[in-house]
């Protein structure tokens, strides 16, 4: 099964409406909602096929989102048992886990994760799946779209599109929002957004 043929078998299946309408509950976060939010990316997405000389293995878009929000659950767990006030997170360049903004207790939020790297390294990890998981929602999207296209413009113009769309979601990866005892990921979001 390839991402081609999983794009075909969406356009025949999906009501017309189903891309414009994807997106999460306003009062839904990740811990709670994420298995019901990642079924329609690995719908949507299935399988990635990796190029040519990776030993045609496939790649289980839905048994990662899965994975994933086992391990989305459990950071929550660990973000609520530390009694977290509401905060937004992200990486920087080189990777540190940082509070975003003006944060009261940025310094304090910042010495936690730089004094903790398994804990930095599981918000990473945490945070770069659901990256993962929104560019494999756009890239579904984008194999529709490009195989609908008729001419050499239509194509340049979906693939300029779609470039911005990867590059919005780049620039959001790490970042996170834990408010209310909820984790939402804004790369997530983003691709709901912008599908």
């Amino acid at each position: 099964m390839t991402v081609m043929s999983i794009a075909r078998g969406l356009r025949s299946a999906a009501p017309a409406h189903r891309f414009a309408s994807a997106t999460l509950p306003a009062d839904q976060g990740l811990a709670d909602a994420f298995a019901a939010a990642a079924a329609a990316p690995a719908r949507e997405a299935g399988t990635f096929r990796p190029r040519a000389g990776a030993g045609g293995k496939t790649f289980r878009v839905d048994a990662f989102a899965g994975v994933l929000a086992r391990k989305t659950a459990a950071f929550t767990k660990e973000l609520a048992d530390i009694a977290l006030a509401d905060i937004t997170l992200d990486m920087d360049a080189e990777g540190r886990v940082t509070a975003a903004g003006g944060h009261p207790g940025k310094a304090a939020v910042e010495r936690l994760f730089a004094g903790n790297p398994d804990f930095a390294n599981r918000y990473r990890e945490v945070a770069g799946g659901h990256a993962f998981l929104a560019h494999c929602r756009v890239a579904a999207r984008f194999q529709i779209e490009l195989e609908d296209s008729r001419t050499e413009e239509e194509r340049k113009a979906i693939l300029r599109r779609y470039d911005s769309m990867f590059s919005r979601i780049d620039g959001v990866r790490g970042r996170m929002s834990w408010s209310g005892g909820r984790l939402a990921s804004a790369a997530m979001e983003m691709a709901a957004g912008l599908l």
